[in-house]
Parts: C-alpha cells; sequence; structure tokens
C-alpha cells in the first residue's frame, strides 16, 4: 500500500489491525481483545479530504503516523501505522542518528577524560554513571532497551556478575562480546582495576535500595 506524502509516494510499513486474540500476563489473565472497529481508528489525512473525516484536526502535517487505535486490552496503549522504514522520513531521522554518532569523534576525548575524573567522586551518582559510561566506551556495549538475542552481538551482564574483580573479568568479557570475538590472554588489561572495584559498591544494600 501507498500513500502520498508532501507529493511523494511512499511505501506504509505496517498495515493492519490484529484480530480479537487472548493475551496472557502479569496479574489477572488472561485477557481477552475486543475487535477493532472502524469507528476506533483515528486516521492521518490531508486537507480537503472529506471520507473518511480525521476527528482530530490539524495534525496531520505535524506527525508521522498514518492512522492509530487505542489498544482494547491496556487502555493506556496505542497503536499506529507507520511509513516503511525506506521512506524518505525514516531515512532522515536515521541519517540524523548516524551524523550524531559520527560528531562523536570531536567529543570522546573530553567525555573519557570526564568520566575517568569522575572515578574518584564523592558522588555515588557521577561514579556510577562514569562507571557505565566507561564500560560502555571500553566494551562498545550498546546501552538500550532489550533486543532478541539473534540480532544482538552481546549479552548482558548478570545478577551474579555485580562482582567484577580482576579474575572474573575474562568471563565477563565472554558474556559482552559477540560469540566470535577474541579475548586476550591477560583480560586484566581489558578494564582498569579501579573500575573492577567501584563495580561492586553497587552491590552493597544501602546503595541498592536507593537505586
Amino acid at each position: 500500500m501507498w500513500v502520498v506524502v508532501d507529493g511523494v509516494k511512499e511505501n506504509v510499513g505496517n498495515l493492519g489491525v490484529e484480530p480479537p486474540r487472548l493475551f496472557r500476563g502479569r496479574g489477572e489473565h488472561p485477557k481477552k481483545s475486543m475487535r477493532i472497529h472502524p469507528s476506533d481508528i483515528t486516521m492521518n489525512i490531508g486537507k480537503g479530504v472529506p471520507v473518511p473525516e480525521c476527528p482530530i484536526q490539524s495534525l496531520h502535517n505535524t506527525v508521522t503516523w498514518l492512522a492509530f487505535w487505542n489498544d482494547p486490552i491496556n487502555p493506556k496503549e496505542f497503536n499506529y501505522v507507520f511509513l516503511a522504514a525506506g521512506s524518505a522520513s525514516k531515512a532522515q531521522s536515521d541519517k540524523e542518528k548516524y551524523e550524531k554518532a559520527r560528531n562523536l569523534t570531536n567529543h570522546i576525548d573530553n567525555i573519557r577524560a570526564t568520566y575517568t575524573k569522575n572515578f574518584t567522586s564523592k558522588d555515588v551518582t557521577k561514579k556510577q554513571i562514569a562507571v557505565a559510561t566507561y564500560l560502555i566506551d571500553k566494551l562498545a556495549s550498546r546501552a538500550g532497551n532489550e533486543k532478541v538475542k539473534f540480532d544482538l552481538c552481546f549479552s548482558s551482564v548478570k545478577e551474579q556478575d555485580r562482582y567484577l574483580p580482576i579474575a572474573n573479568i575474562s568471563r565477563i568479557m565472554k558474556r559482552v562480546l559477540p560469540p566470535n570475538g577474541k579475548i586476550g590472554k591477560d583480560a586484566k588489561d581489558t578494564v582498569q582495576e579501579c573500575v573492577s572495584e567501584f563495580i561492586s559498591f553497587i552491590t552493597r544494600e544501602h546503595v541498592v535500595s536507593s537505586l
């Protein structure tokens, strides 16, 4: 399916409404979703198009969704229809993201100097941020929400890995690096000893309770 955005023909990314289904999660479940009817869907179309009429006016030129409807199971959530990944608006967003990443090279030295300085900060929050930033930088870890494991080149550090003595750095690196990643024989040089010591403080009861 195609739509016309600013005179450009674009492919629609997701099209279709989920049929009635059973949902099983935490709490009082399972729940059954009701069927989505045309009256439940809000369309985002151009000016001068009478049918179907959009109940919310003046949104067609400031948002990227084509339609949305309220989730029948969780009223606080909405489902949207967007343009395809190859559309101009999506491509521009990706371009801006990559340009920002490229521009990071102009600031990386200052960032590293800052988190190294904060290793010795008396502020627990600053120290935690410094250690987390160091690990993201040093291990090239991805910071963000979980993704499907088959789409990743790393895995997260688990609860039992909160303590990172130097002797265990090799084991931690095996979790973080991709399956085909190589680890040097002397893993002690991979993560600074002071960082290994700093990570252990998050297991203290008074700190964990404040996280």
